[in-house]
């Protein structure tokens, strides 16, 4: 699993490069030359580059116009297409939009593509999986989070197979970490994953509750990347991962892309947190 170091624009250098995959995001390309052209020279070295939409930052993904030029500008890899939290119909016609527009535009087949898993019922995802599965261009499908009353209803279906196992009592971090590996082996039960597997398509995680999380899917090859600043936004806080994952909860702070400066003790958290994750990618686990 390869894994996407979200970083500061002042140590993009000392910390993005630290993989070969990246994920951008388009507002800042719109606010900083120096971001735009650090991952425009990423591309010239062969890396892989994500363009995000901006959703998640933005609560509403940028327009479409935006993001087709910025791609163009960068000439990125892929694309994740418009996404609504929790709304699958807004969603679904927003993605089909853009892939209209681009594809007036000439620029369909330039791109790659990645659709965002959203909805409130069980039945959301299969019409999110039909997208990812009968675009071509689509290659990649996007987990990020999903609704508490959605996890309970795949808990109570796993443990019923006798194949799942959820703790009773969890922290914020652990419930939230829960519900992605709940939704991925709910999928995996259901046959979504294989059918994944059969029209070569991927997977990619949008953020990190844990690191921890990451031992679930690293022997699982239909997942492909992973996208973080949590070895950043933890380590600027002197939170070092440990082996068994954050030594606490998760910080609930968005990563400020303008951080100036960092001390000693910071830079080596970050660098801490960064190898831990690896690890983890890797499938290492160390309890």
């Amino acid at each position: 699993m390869e894994l996407c170091f979200i970083t500061p624009i002042n140590f993009l250098e000392e910390f993005a490069t630290q993989s070969r995959y990246h994920l951008i995001l388009p507002h800042i390309c719109q606010t900083s030359k120096k971001y735009k052209d650090f991952y425009r020279e990423r591309r010239k070295e062969g890396d892989f580059v994500i363009l995000d939409n901006g959703s998640y930052e933005l609560d509403k993904p940028i327009g479409n116009k935006e993001i087709i030029d910025i791609a163009c500008d960068l000439d990125v890899n892929e694309i994740v297409l418009p996404d609504y939290i929790e709304d699958i119909e807004k969603t679904l016609e927003a993605s089909y939009i853009f892939l209209s527009e681009i594809e007036k535009n000439n620029l369909l087949k330039k791109f790659q593509y990645a659709f965002v898993m959203q909805g409130k019922k069980v039945k959301d995802l299969e019409k999110a999986i039909k997208l990812a599965l009968e675009v071509n261009e689509c290659k990649t499908l996007c987990f990020s989070g999903i609704p508490s009353s959605m996890y309970l209803l795949m808990v109570n279906e796993l443990e019923g197979s006798g194949e799942w196992y959820t703790p009773k009592s969890l922290s914020f971090t652990m419930r939230h970490l829960y519900s992605r590996v709940t939704l991925y082996f709910f999928l995996k039960k259901e046959g979504y994953i294989d059918e994944l597997k059969k029209h070569n398509k991927k997977i990619h995680i949008l953020g990190l509750t844990d690191g921890v999380e990451l031992l679930n899917y690293a022997k699982e090859d239909v997942v492909r990347s992973c996208d973080s600043s949590s070895a950043f936004v933890h380590g600027y806080h002197y939170i070092a991962y440990t082996y068994k994952g954050l030594p606490g909860e998760k910080l609930s702070i968005k990563l400020d892309f303008f951080v100036k400066d960092i001390n000693d003790l910071q830079r080596q958290t970050i660098e801490h947190n960064i190898k831990m994750l690896k690890i983890f990618a890797k499938g290492v686990d160390c309890w």
